[in-house]
């Protein structure tokens, strides 16, 4: 097994998109058909990113039949204890602060917006 650095953490959090990613699961877990929704990005993409993620121990995925939520692992893993206070901080700034407008119109709803989902 590889060893992961803080250089490798950082870097892969220097791409907006995964930036993105981590805050919008900074506030909880949340479908792929939702990530695709708040993002306007496409589904591979977004694998992509996901899976960046995962192997770098950030986030951590479930399968609930065809739908697989997403959520950042333990919060008192290295990099998500020390970077809560500026994932905090992206709040108040655009695009952080739409994604969350946007998250928190879906969780309302509480259904993927997605057809491919099949939850609807």
């Amino acid at each position: 097994m590889v060893d992961i650095t803080e250089h490798d953490i950082l870097k892969a959090l220097s791409e907006p998109t995964r930036l993105r990613i981590v805050s919008l699961l900074s506030d909880g877990s949340l479908c792929v058909c939702q990530l695709i929704d708040i993002l306007d990005l496409p589904q591979s993409t977004i694998s992509r990113h996901l899976y960046r993620l995962r192997m770098l121990g950030l986030a951590k995925d479930r399968r609930m039949g065809r739908r697989i939520n997403y959520a950042l692992t333990n919060e008192s893993h290295w990099p998500l204890a020390q970077l809560r206070p500026f994932l905090n901080s992206l709040r108040h700034r655009e695009p952080y602060r739409s994604d969350l407008m946007k998250r928190t119109g879906l969780i309302q709803i509480g259904s993927c917006p997605t057809v491919t989902c099949h939850l609807q």
